[in-house]
């Protein structure tokens, strides 16, 4: 539920933003072990219950200092009680039935401040200063013997400065510079390392980097009805450290590629259907805390070369007075690119196997 109201005070044009936002998530989890790949079904190896519930409000205030000037500042509240029920795992290799259950409970207060400046109708600047929360996942945070590994909310002070831009017809585009100071980062660990779990409190991080990104509107630039446009998504990350960590300081962090890489094509008729192809590319990585760059036999630590997955989707709309019917298909890892996508915390594991996923979507 969100609420605004327009109001004058203190001499000011003000737009005043408040909201309440409830979810509750439930996910029952179970592995099942079968003798072959395509087998159907098998041994019942691992079953939990993941239960959370999450809170929260905000408000915040627009207040036009000039007419080009925007100063926006805002404070939010998350209140967040997760629960894991494991009902069989593994005691001494052997898939057990159990009943285990553990929770725990995070509230945060987080402000945030935002200034932007229109230049003009084609260029708009803008800086922020907000507070990052994140707390960890119940399946991270609560482990298959029902322990809590004490994972602290992820909490950071993240700045941002940058430009919006609309230089011409069918061309739009943004540069930002930000960065993430972390008083603590969840990150995964190793257990070749030392480590006995999937994650770990990583302690005081730095991130700093740039993002761009552009799109050109092909059917706009010619004046055509049709859609045909590229967006095109780049993120540079020069420093991802640790910053104050007697074992690691200065390493830079696993999973925090320096180069990311998006570029979509998409065309959509004005009456009918709509295709979008997508290349993403990611960096490479380091796989531990330590900068390994030899991989070790059991895989668990080492880099992850970069490698590109490709996308693809499709929808058709009939849209009437009242409703629209929407059928789609999306085919993700288009190729059935093989890659690394983690080595934590017992070894290679691949990234996702080509996907196919269909639906259709009702509006009213």
């Amino acid at each position: 539920t969100q609420l605004g109201h327009e109001h004058r005070a203190w001499g000011l044009r003000q737009k005043l933003d408040a909201g309440l936002r409830y979810i509750y998530e439930e996910t029952d989890d179970k592995e099942i072990e079968g003798p072959t790949r395509d087998s159907t079904s098998g041994t019942l190896r691992a079953d939990d219950d993941r239960f959370g519930k999450a809170f929260s409000a905000f408000v915040q205030d627009r207040m036009f200092l000039t007419a080009k000037l925007i100063f926006t500042p805002g404070v939010r509240v998350e209140h967040y009680r997760y629960t894991r029920h494991v009902q069989r795992a593994r005691v001494n290799g052997v898939p057990t039935d159990v009943n285990l259950r553990q929770g725990d409970v995070v509230t945060k207060l987080i402000p945030g401040l935002g200034l932007a400046y229109n230049a003009g109708n084609r260029l708009t600047f803008f800086t922020g200063l907000h507070r990052g929360f994140a707390p960890p996942r119940t399946k991270d945070a609560i482990t298959n013997h029902g322990v809590s590994l004490d994972l602290d909310a992820e909490l950071s002070w993240n700045y941002e400065a940058g430009a919006r831009f609309h230089p011409g017809r069918g061309l739009s585009g943004e540069v930002t510079y930000f960065r993430m100071d972390f008083e603590n980062q969840i990150i995964p660990a190793a257990i070749s390392g030392g480590a006995t779990t999937t994650l770990i409190n990583g302690g005081e991080t730095l991130h700093q980097g740039l993002e761009t990104s552009f799109r050109v509107d092909w059917g706009e630039l010619a004046r055509s009805p049709q859609a045909l446009y590229t967006d095109v998504r780049y993120t540079y990350l020069p420093t991802a450290k640790f910053t104050r960590n007697a074992l690691f300081e200065g390493n830079r962090l696993p999973y925090a590629p320096e180069n990311s890489v998006s570029i979509l094509m998409g065309f959509r008729h004005r009456r009918a259907f709509g295709v979008q192809l997508a290349a993403t590319y990611v960096g490479d990585q380091f796989g531990d805390n330590n900068q390994t760059f030899i991989p070790s036999a059991d895989g668990t630590v080492g880099p992850l070369p970069g490698y590109m997955i490709w996308n693809l989707g499709f929808d058709y709309a009939r849209r009437g007075e009242r409703f629209s019917v929407t059928p789609y298909i999306n085919v993700k890892n288009l190729t059935d690119k093989l890659y690394i996508s983690s080595r934590a915390p017992q070894g290679i594991q691949p990234g996702l196997f080509r996907q196919v996923n269909a639906g259709v979507k009702f509006t009213f």
